[in-house]
């Protein structure tokens, strides 16, 4: 359980950090549409294999309250049938390569145990195979399929804990850096005084661009910040 654990943690974090939010917002996309897809898939598939091992015990049931109501022994039936099988031929082949029967050999006996042996051998075969399908069935409808939804939950949550990392430290997808245009320093200069908490920096800023020359005649300061309040 520790590589798949480590599968579904970790990809979106390295793809995040690798190549930014948007492929992590990518793999959770993919999660979640093939997850629903697999998981619907696993439970639907190991409910019709559980279902099937049902139906065919249910008819090796029925089968068996057959040959009870005609007052069949089925075990003396295998033997008899197998001991007729025993000494049907000779051993020995016509000019045809077919091989030859034994003389007075009771066909019309082995006839009718044929007919409750073929029934019977053909169930048991179905039944065999009902159980193999439901051995692989009851993981997939039982803990594979339910699973599925853990993983895409799992892999949200990791994701959601991480986002701020995820946005500001990856290799590449590196967030364009704001060009500070005159335009651009003008909005934000013009904006001094609209928050007390940050007009100050912005006022500072502002004056070195000024000195700088980025703004030219745009802006005279007289975008002044708000008074700091008196203390007493």
């Amino acid at each position: 359980m520790i590589a798949p654990g480590i599968l579904v943690i970790g990809t979106p974090l390295i793809g995040g950090f690798i190549f930014g939010p948007n492929a992590t917002a990518g793999i959770l996309a993919g999660n979640i549409v093939s997850g629903v897809q697999v998981a619907i898939s696993q439970s639907n598939s190991g409910g019709a294999w559980d279902n099937a091992k049902k139906e065919v015990e249910k008819n090796r049931s029925k089968f068996r309250d057959e040959a009870e109501a005609a007052k069949i022994n089925l075990d003396a039936y295998r033997r008899e049938f197998k001991i007729l099988e025993a000494n049907r031929y000779t051993g020995d082949s016509n000019s045809m390569g077919l091989p030859i029967e034994v003389d007075g050999f009771d066909i019309d006996r082995w006839t009718k145990l044929n007919e409750w042996m073929h029934k019977d051998a053909d169930l048991k075969e179905r039944h065999v195979a009902a159980v193999v399908g439901d051995t692989v069935g009851d993981p997939l409808k039982d803990t594979s399929g339910p699973a599925i939804n853990i993983l895409v939950k799992l892999s949200a949550i990791t994701s959601l804990i991480f986002g701020g990392y995820l946005e500001n430290y990856h290799i590449f997808e590196n967030p364009p850096k704001i060009v500070e245009d005159s335009a651009y320093i003008l909005n934000k200069c013009n904006s001094a005084g609209e928050n007390p908490d940050s007009s100050m920096a912005v006022m500072s800023f502002c004056t070195k661009q000024f000195m700088a020359g980025k703004l030219g005649n745009s802006w005279d300061g007289s975008t002044a910040a708000p008074a700091a309040p008196a203390t007493k």
